[in-house]
C-alpha cells in the first residue's frame, strides 16, 4: 500500500516508469523526484539517456497508453495497445494506494484496445472528485498513470 514508510535499516528498490517523448536519440532528460522523510525533503536529480528509453521502448509490452478525456467529470476511457498476447489487467487506485475498481482483467491479442471508468467503485459508488491511478499489468510489466476526476 501507498504511501510506504521505511523503518532504520530498511532498504527499497525504486523502480521509475518512464513516458517521455523520445524524439532526439542521443539527448539526456533531465526531471527530478522528491523524497519525503520525518526530517526534510530531499531532492534527487534523474538524468535519462533517451537512447535507452527508446531501446527499451522497442522491446515494450504495451505502447501508447492514455485516458481520455483527462481530466474527465464523469467517465474516461483508457486507450492501450498491446504488443504481444497475454492477460492484461487494469485497476483504479485512490490517493491512499487502495483499489477501488477492476476494469478488466482478461486475456488480449495484440492490437488496440480500450476500457471506460465510470468513476466508481467495484460495488458501484459514485468517488469523489480527485486524482486517482491506473495500473495496467501484462507479461510482468507495470504501466501507471494518473487521471483526475472533476465534479
Amino acid at each position: 500500500n501507498l504511501p510506504y514508510e521505511l523503518n532504520a535499516g530498511d532498504s527499497l528498490e525504486l523502480n521509475i516508469m518512464v513516458d517521455l517523448p523520445v524524439s532526439y536519440p542521443g539527448v539526456i532528460l533531465t526531471d527530478t523526484m522528491f523524497i519525503e522523510t520525518n526530517a526534510s525533503i530531499h531532492k534527487v536529480l534523474i538524468n535519462i539517456d533517451s537512447d535507452l528509453i527508446y531501446a527499451i521502448r522497442e522491446n515494450n509490452t504495451f505502447a501508447d497508453v492514455h485516458s481520455f478525456p483527462n481530466p474527465f467529470s464523469d467517465q474516461t476511457n483508457i486507450h492501450f495497445t498491446t504488443a504481444q498476447p497475454g492477460n492484461v489487467r487494469i485497476d483504479i487506485f485512490n490517493q491512499q494506494g487502495q483499489k477501488i475498481r477492476s476494469l478488466m482483467n482478461q486475456e488480449l491479442g495484440v492490437g488496440q484496445h480500450q476500457v471506460q471508468w465510470d468513476a466508481t467503485t467495484d460495488n458501484g459508488t459514485l468517488v469523489p472528485g480527485g486524482i486517482y491511478l491506473y495500473m495496467i499489468y501484462m507479461n510482468k510489466e507495470l504501466i501507471v498513470k494518473k487521471i483526475i476526476l472533476i465534479k
